[in-house]
């Protein structure tokens, strides 16, 4: 390889390196930005009345709601391996019809120890359900949510690695809207509750940002001081 390109794919090398150092400081911190926001609108306490689908549930991220309907019934999902106080458990999703219109929500009502505590009867009729919505994502998915011998099944609850609305709408025959109520503890349908908005906090964020940016002006600094010794 000539002396040439040889400095050609090392200023390659270096500028793709130092976009990458940017780039992750800059993710970081826009990351610490969103998980501001996040704290800003849960710590706001005046509830929104959802009794039928919205224009975009967007604008109910994170607020406080307070969600008109009534159960499905006994029929729940539970999400495995679920961790509480080093203990594996499930986390319980109950779907819950808006009394508006024919929309239905999923509802997280906590963490159970075992898959029997999720079939606890539900009080039927109209009601009124408190908690804090989000959209929830799916993330990185290996391989079915649910395993098809549990498709086929007509046990319930319906064991599941993963949250996947279209699945569950689809075993459910009814189409869950993409938002998700996590129902407040005091609620006596609710479990124990183990969900949290924001798992790292703004500050780690912006620590982190900090430390990439670090990382950028020292390689910025080498690459300057390379460059003047190649041009002598």
């Amino acid at each position: 390889m000539s002396s040439v390109r040889k400095n050609t794919a090392l200023i390659i090398l270096y500028v793709l390196g130092l976009s990458l150092l940017s780039g992750l400081s800059l993710w970081q911190y826009q990351r610490g930005i969103e998980k501001q926001e996040i704290a800003a609108i849960a710590a706001n306490t005046n509830e929104l009345i959802v009794s039928e689908t919205p224009l975009d549930w967007g604008d109910y991220v994170y607020r406080q709601s307070l969600i008109k309907g009534q159960w499905s019934g006994s029929r729940s999902f539970i999400l495995e391996n679920r961790i509480y106080r080093q203990r594996v458990g499930f986390e319980v999703l109950t779907p819950f019809k808006l009394s508006g219109d024919n929309a239905w929500v999923l509802v997280n009502r906590g963490w159970v120890a075992t898959a029997e505590e999720a079939s606890s009867p539900l009080i039927p009729g109209p009601t009124r359900l408190a908690g804090v919505l989000y959209l929830p994502e799916k993330g990185v998915a290996l391989g079915d949510s649910i395993l098809p011998d549990a498709l086929k099944s007509e046990q319930w609850p319906k064991k599941s690695l993963y949250i996947d609305l279209p699945v569950f709408s689809k075993v459910l025959g009814k189409e869950l809207v993409p938002a998700m109520l996590v129902l407040k503890e005091a609620d006596p349908a609710s479990f124990v509750h183990i969900w949290k908005a924001a798992v790292m906090p703004a500050a780690k964020h912006f620590g982190y940002a900090v430390q990439w940016l670090g990382l950028a002006i020292t390689f910025l600094i080498y690459g300057v001081i390379w460059y003047r010794r190649r041009a002598k």
